[in-house]
């Protein structure tokens, strides 16, 4: 078996690319990727129309996420969406789901829920009740326009509801105090399966060959509950998935982290 370089985004299987064919190699292979992806989206049972996310991750870019450091930023409305179609402009009353080039809104991922809030620009004001992330990296805003007419190009305020981001990072935070006690209770073999991180509950999924006895729950919510108690400081340090595991982190359930 040939063996496999990856470089770029893009897997040359023992060849390398000329210096003078590398351009047209990787847009082709770029965009039979993006082929493949549209082709796999539209099987998974998602509606045919978000397919239009595809085309403005293509034309856009990915948002940057500006959420580690703050609540409140500035941002430029880069395209409307309103039932699946792409517009120009809405009005209020209208239900949109916009995109930005830099949001400090969460997007729903990893079992947690995405933020709400409110955009404000020169001429609209957007109640926000909902942000997704689709395709990985783009942050698409849900809500009503609940006055003016917001058009794209549009610059705004974007303000997240502290209240609700921070019980959701302390339920985070809750679910690997959660996964670290389990282990410690009932053995390394117990590893996450999945979770559901919400403002007011958290739910976590392990994998564990029988019931749970009540004691063992109430020695693990003992301990649980005793680190919360601690108060200990948490401070967002950004590094690579294997800067983080040297440093003690513990990557769950094959999932890709990045």
């Amino acid at each position: 078996m040939s063996k496999a370089k990856i470089g770029l985004g893009c897997v040359t299987f023992g060849r390398e690319i000329d210096r003078d064919d590398s351009v047209v190699l990787l847009d082709a292979a770029m965009e039979r990727q993006r082929a493949e992806a549209r082709r796999n989206w539209a099987g998974s049972g998602s509606a045919a129309d978000e397919s239009v996310w595809f085309d403005i991750r293509d034309r856009v870019g990915a948002t940057e996420f500006l959420g580690y450091t703050t609540e409140v930023a500035d941002g430029a409305i880069v395209a409307l969406v309103v039932d699946g179609t792409e517009v120009e402009e809405a009005g209020a009353g209208t239900e949109i789901e916009l995109v930005v080039n830099q949001t400090p809104f969460y997007g729903e991922s990893g079992g947690q829920q995405g933020d709400v809030g409110r955009l404000k620009t020169d001429g609209a004001e957007i109640v926000i009740s909902d942000t997704q992330k689709k395709l990985g990296d783009l942050h698409i805003h849900r809500g009503t326009i609940s006055e003016g007419t917001v058009k794209v190009g549009d610059a705004g305020v974007f303000t997240v509801e502290h209240g609700r981001r921070s019980s959701l990072r302390a339920h985070h935070s809750a679910t690997h105090l959660l996964h670290e006690a389990l282990r410690r209770r009932l053995g390394d073999h117990v590893t996450q399966k999945g979770s559901m991180v919400a403002p007011d509950r958290l739910r976590f999924d392990i994998s564990h060959p029988r019931a749970i006895e009540a004691e063992d729950l109430r020695e693990i919510e003992r301990e649980v509950n005793a680190r919360i108690r601690l108060n200990t400081p948490v401070d967002t340090r950004l590094m690579t998935p294997d800067e983080a595991i040297e440093q003690g982190a513990m990557a769950l359930f094959g999932e890709k982290y990045g």
